[in-house]
């Protein structure tokens, strides 16, 4: 009996052995389990010139946030930020009831980062412009966002 019920599956599944399934086989007509897609870490310069090669991909990227109502963009440094240059920023389009914050080894619920360096993790897009279309792309399906530690401007050397 349970020869046979193996036998009925094996070519209900659509297998060539005549008893079992190899691995491989069950593999090729049974879906695959649905996993996290794993983020690759990118630099938000290569984000800004190569950007459709990360085209609807996880990415997490660091930069200086800016966090206000109407405008939430992550650029390259505080001094891309202050200079007004869109251009050189990406949109972060997040829901702040979806988005976790880790500091210092805590987990928060998501509360204001103006002025902060940060890691943002989600799904990128060249294809949206945010605000105005001002921006270089989008983070949409933002989960999660690790705030760097605050240093001193004279520690970095900055001014």
């Amino acid at each position: 009996m349970y020869k046979q019920i193996v036998l009925t599956l094996a070519v209900a599944l659509g297998c060539n052995y005549s008893t079992t399934c190899s691995a491989k086989e069950f593999a090729r007509v049974l879906p695959a389990p649905k996993m996290a897609e794993r983020p690759l870490t990118v630099s938000i310069l290569k984000l800004l010139t190569q950007g459709e090669k990360y085209e609807n991909r996880r990415i997490s990227v660091r930069g200086y946030m800016i966090d206000r109502p109407g405008c939430k963009a992550l650029y390259p440094t505080a001094e891309f930020a202050h200079s007004g240059a869109y251009e050189s920023a990406i949109w972060i389009n997040l829901d702040p009831k979806v988005v976790k914050v880790w500091e210092l080894g805590k987990v928060s619920a998501y509360h204001n980062m103006d002025k902060r360096y940060v890691v943002v993790t989600g799904r990128f897009t060249s294809m949206e412009h945010g605000s105005q279309g001002l921006f270089e792309g989008s983070l949409n399906e933002i989960d999660g966002i690790i705030m760097c530690p605050a240093y001193k401007e004279d520690e970095l050397g900055v001014r």
